[in-house]
Formats: structure tokens, sequence, C-alpha cells
């Protein structure tokens, strides 16, 4: 069983193994995450502070589906 997280203060997703605690691996973000990743079969959903939001393919250690950037993301990035 595993953990899935976000951490805000280094911008990283986590999965942790749920009895031991131990790092099976990570994902950087652009920025903070302060959401729960939500899971749909073998894809977990989380956002980060940029306004982009990500899908991981939780069976191959995090490798990325698809990534989203949101039009308010876009328009903070330019400021």
């Amino acid at each position: 069983m595993m953990v899935y997280l976000g951490t805000s203060d280094t911008f990283l997703f986590l999965a942790l193994d749920a009895k031991t605690g131990k790092e099976k691996y990570k994902v950087k973000a652009n920025g903070y995450i302060y959401s729960s990743p939500a899971i749909a079969g073998n894809t977990t959903y989380f956002g980060d502070f940029t306004g982009k939001l990500f899908a991981l393919d939780l069976n191959s250690h995090g490798k990325s589906r698809h990534e989203f950037s949101t039009e308010s993301g876009k328009v903070n990035q330019q400021l």
C-alpha cells in the first residue's frame, strides 16, 4: 500500500510505502502543492500554486501522463 502527498516547502509529489514510510519515488512540481492528490484508476491528479495541473501514472513511478496550465496560471507567470 502507498501513501501519496504533495509538499509545500520542496514542491515535491511523494509516493511513500505506507508500512515503512520509505520513499518510493518523487516528482518535482513548479510550485507549492497544497492540495491532496485525487486518484482515479492508475492515475493521480494534483495541482500546484503556479496554476499547473498534473496527471501522473502511478504504475510507472510517477511518469507524467499530462500537464495542463490554467489560464490564470499563464497570466500570473507573465507578471
